[in-house]
């Protein structure tokens, strides 16, 4: 049933980045008003938020496949009752870093004013932690 209930999550996450992305792109294309700095930062928050929460997800559904081989009931409790935090902590996060960074609508597209950095240490977080959950699988097989 956990995994059933990460495939759902990580199948939206990707689904809102997938849509910000298309949506952000075709209003630039289109130029049906005038766009905003405004729009560079929700748009950016939205993008951003699928990305991060997909990649918590999986990192979600490394962790729950260690303690899975290993067989620490208790633990994936803790995992299974702690999958809706994947959402709160993209948006939040995405939206610290967006908001940190600063965003402009500059010759017709939205540019960074500085670099993402909260986002790219999420993302290598993440990334290393499903990094070490593989090696640990595959010495625990």
């Amino acid at each position: 049933r956990l995994m059933t209930r990460q495939l759902w999550h990580l199948t939206l996450a990707d689904l809102v980045f997938s849509l910000s992305f298309i949506v952000q792109y075709v209003l630039t294309i289109l130029r049906l008003w005038r766009m905003t700095d405004c729009f560079c930062y929700v748009s950016h928050v939205a993008i951003s938020t699928g990305l991060l929460t997909s990649c918590l997800v999986e990192t979600h559904l490394s962790l729950a496949l260690v303690l899975c081989l290993c067989r620490c009931s208790r633990a994936m409790c803790v995992l299974r009752e702690g999958l809706f935090v994947v959402w709160p902590l993209g948006v939040l996060l995405s939206t610290y870093a967006t908001v940190s960074t600063g965003m402009e609508w500059h010759d017709g597209e939205c540019s960074r004013r500085g670099n993402d950095l909260i986002l790219g240490a999420a993302e290598c977080v993440c990334g290393l932690i499903s990094a070490t959950c593989l090696v640990a699988s595959l010495i625990w097989v």
